[in-house]
């Protein structure tokens, strides 16, 4: 179809002036019918003309039409639309036009940038556990995906390890198979935007990133996410990222989900600059203890114990045993009383089997290596590490473990928790106490190693335990 190709069509043979606007779920064209210059005396005889100024970004439509009178003339038709008095219609372009406008971009640029970053924030979501076939189906998607075809913009909270960023690459992919576009956005990849400019530089974009948005709601429905964005708080670029989120909520055809979590303070004032306006809040939620027995089934874990089932309601934790699983199907998961045994025993399963196939010094070169790039992504605005050169052996051997992902020379853990957790794990052997973490890590990062080093003590050795709670309170 025509309409498929063309923003316009011009037209005639129906010897009557007439403008219509077409539209099908894949496109729109203005469609500007002619009249005839001359048919009948006793018809009416009429032309049009059609101005384009992209400098301004409008169009203007010119109706013509034979006046008998005296001698006759070409004059403005203002019979045959009662509101056009004037005889011409003006239109902005941005509405119909898919080629660009001097300082905007095409629709087909558009797509293409929003697509490949998508699928670039999509490969930093592992969503699959080790040892199913398939992503676990969460309660969440369906409700998220109903709130937004009732047009309220969602912001999805939840703790670390519930599924938030495997929930935002469902919805990503329920949007596609409505044949919508996307636009994923990891923020922290973002740490560094101070502007508005530099976020569209980033995107590729002539145009405002939400005025790209807002072109592709128009065009075809829009689906924005953003996850990740606890990880700016504090930031300029989590400014941007809210008022992103806030003026696309206002377009139509455009829907909106923000995903953080919610347990700082901070993390929640930034989240009331939304939640107090028109987006409306829901919880990532933990596995239901039915939910979580049946995924410990699958994985091949007939008889799970209650403490490991509490366990494996989180789903980072899930992920853990399906991988301890496949490396040792006769494991005896039933002695996990708590978090703290299985990430204990994660870690050392994971040395004992590089040890097996690479030595057990190598093993111990490559946890070493994995603490050592915590201590950095600690350190770091944004939780990233830079490689020197090309990753190392042990940090190949890291990457191939997924423990942890590398795009060129930056690098960064899988999930943050495993990050803080390698720290706290090191932390709490060499016996340090809240003030000397403040000493060797970023400060506005401790929470959540503390919180890991607390139980890690209180599991290990109770007169350490006591000390670290007392010199808590004391650094706060």
């Amino acid at each position: 179809m025509l309409i498929d190709k063309c923003d316009y069509i011009l037209r005639g043979h129906v010897h009557k002036t007439s403008l219509e606007f077409k539209q099908t779920p894949d496109a729109r064209a203005l469609i500007i019918a002619a009249g005839a210059c001359y048919d009948t005396r006793i018809s009416k005889n009429c032309y049009n003309f059609v101005r384009l100024d992209l400098n301004k970004g409008y169009g203007t439509i010119y109706l013509r039409v034979w006046n008998n009178s005296g001698a006759g003339f070409w004059g403005k038709d203002t019979y045959t639309y009662k509101k056009l008095s004037h005889g011409s219609f003006v239109f902005p372009l941005n509405e119909y036009m898919t080629i660009p406008l001097p300082d905007g971009d095409s629709l087909q640029t558009i797509e293409e940038q929003f697509g490949r970053h998508t699928s670039r924030a999509l490969r930093n979501i592992v969503s699959l556990i080790p040892g199913l076939k398939n992503t676990i189906e969460r309660d969440e998607v369906s409700l998220i995906d109903e709130q937004l075809s009732l047009g309220n913009p969602i912001v999805l909270t939840g703790d670390a390890g519930t599924g938030k960023s495997a929930i935002a690459a469902k919805l990503t992919e329920l949007s596609n198979s409505k044949d919508q576009m996307n636009m994923l956005i990891d923020a922290r990849n973002l740490i560094h935007i101070q502007s508005e400019s530099q976020l569209r530089d980033y995107y590729d974009l002539k145009m405002p990133l939400h005025a790209a948005i807002r072109e592709m709601g128009r065009f075809k429905k829009c689906r924005l996410i953003i996850d990740q964005l606890d990880s700016l708080v504090g930031t300029t670029a989590a400014t941007i990222l809210v008022d992103l989120a806030k003026e696309c909520a206002e377009y139509a055809g455009v829907e909106v989900v923000v995903v953080s979590r919610k347990r700082e303070m901070h993390e929640a004032k930034l989240l009331e600059k939304l939640t107090i306006g028109s987006f409306k809040e829901l919880t990532s939620q933990l596995l239901s203890t039915r939910g979580a027995e049946m995924v410990l089934e699958q994985i091949g874990i007939l008889v799970p114990s209650p403490e490991l089932t509490e366990v494996g309601r989180n789903l980072l934790n899930l992920s853990l045993i399906g991988k301890i699983f496949e490396q040792r199907p006769d494991f005896n998961f039933n002695i996990f009383m708590d978090e703290v045994d299985l990430w204990e025993h994660y870690i050392q399963i994971l040395i004992d089997r590089e040890g097996e196939f690479q030595g057990h010094k190598n093993a111990e070169m490559m946890i070493y290596e994995a603490i050592e790039l915590s201590k950095k992504a600690l350190n770091g605005d944004d939780g990233v590490f830079v490689l020197d050169y090309l990753p190392n052996t042990q940090q190949l051997r890291l990457i191939s473990w997924g423990v942890i992902m590398v795009e060129e020379r930056s690098g960064r853990f899988y999930h943050e928790k495993l990050r803080d957790y390698l720290y706290a794990w090191d932390a709490t052997r060499r016996m340090l106490m809240p003030s000397a973490v403040l000493d060797e890590i970023n400060i506005h990062k401790t929470r959540n190693v503390l919180v890991w080093m607390g139980k890690i003590y209180k599991h290990s050795n109770q007169s350490l335990h006591r000390q670290f709670v007392k010199e808590s309170f004391n650094v706060k």
